[in-house]
């Protein structure tokens, strides 16, 4: 009676009485239903147990239909991330076939066990069989320069703190005892808690 809001719509809708009831499911309110009249009303515990039925089997259809909606959504999602992995996957081959990407790598930083492909594992002088089973770091970074050990750690120390991109250059001792400098590219992914989960990357030879 006091929002000039609602009393042009109740004179658009020649509004003389109203009921609304919030919507329950469960615990949580997910809207309102409101009952108009014409006419004057008065509201009995018949009208009242009415209502009331009808709210909760709106309340149903209204959480039915979110619930549907929201797998829709997931179900499109996945669609499109199963999508975009593989036009991600077919790069990284292609990457690879042209002498782009020398190596790749997996660091599942729970277990921190890494685990690389052949190309990695010949240019860190890494025994295959191993790389496949899944290495600590310090037996990756074995061949490592001396001179660039350290800044190398402090790279990946820095790039697990903060997540995100990381990029870092530095020279490696190949199966053949000769130094390359290397450019490895990763990501390292959270957790929604900020726990550091995976580190994947691609190695370049520079």
């Amino acid at each position: 009676a006091h929002d000039p809001r609602l009393e042009a719509v109740a004179r658009a809708l020649e509004l003389e009485a109203e009921v609304t009831l919030p919507l329950h499911v469960g615990e949580q309110t997910v809207g309102v239903l409101s009952f108009i009249f014409p006419g004057p009303r008065a509201f009995g515990e018949q009208d009242d147990g009415y209502l009331r039925a009808v709210a909760e089997l709106c309340a149903q259809a209204l959480e039915r239909t979110r619930l549907f909606e929201a797998e829709h959504e997931a179900r499109h999602a996945l669609a499109r991330t199963n999508a975009e992995a593989q036009v991600a996957a077919e790069r990284v081959q292609l990457a690879l076939a042209a002498g782009a990407i020398v190596g790749t790598w997996e660091w599942d930083l729970e277990t921190d066990r890494v685990t690389v492909d052949e190309r990695f594992a010949e240019h860190f002088g890494i025994d295959p069989a191993l790389g496949h089973s899944g290495l600590s770091l310090e037996q990756v970074i074995a061949t490592v320069h001396p001179d660039d050990v350290g800044g190398l750690r402090a790279a990946i120390e820095a790039a697990i703190a903060r997540g995100g991109a990381y990029s870092h250059e530095y020279r490696v001792r190949g199966r053949d005892g000769v130094y390359r400098w290397l450019e490895a590219n990763g990501r390292v992914d959270h957790a929604k808690d900020g726990s550091p989960l995976r580190f994947p990357g691609v190695l370049l030879d520079i």
